[in-house]
């Protein structure tokens, strides 16, 4: 759930951004990407951010949430794309308030929400 303040900042509340920190890394920027794992646009968009965070971008950690009624052939997907980041498998809906879908959402380490200029990783 994202909350507001006087300085316009939209803030990650703490659960969630527990959450993410279990999948990427507490002390990095949090680069997130909520998508449809039986998306064949969205697995390309997958490994274009996982090149873009780890060419020599030190301080972004990608954050990977796939939603996905088929998770086998997503997996396939990923494996044939070589993509070597953790990919979290949503259950039960537990990021569909927090995280715009199909979206990358940028996190600082103090859970402040900015949008990410998608075209950077298209460079």
């Amino acid at each position: 759930m994202l909350s507001g303040c006087a300085d316009h900042n939209q803030y990650m509340d703490e659960l969630t951004y527990k959450q993410l920190t279990k999948i990427g890394h507490s002390d990095d920027i949090l680069l997130v990407y909520y998508f449809d794992g039986d998306c064949s646009m969205c697995l390309a968009k997958v490994k274009a951010i996982e090149k873009y965070t780890s060419a020599a971008k030190s301080g972004l950690s990608p954050v990977f949430i796939a939603k996905t009624m088929n998770p086998q052939v997503m997996h396939f997907n990923l494996a044939q794309l070589n993509v070597k980041s953790a990919v979290y498998q949503e259950r039960h809906n537990e990021f569909e308030k927090a995280i715009v879908f199909n979206k990358i959402t940028k996190i600082n380490p103090k859970r402040v929400v900015t949008e990410f200029n998608e075209a950077e990783i298209a460079q």
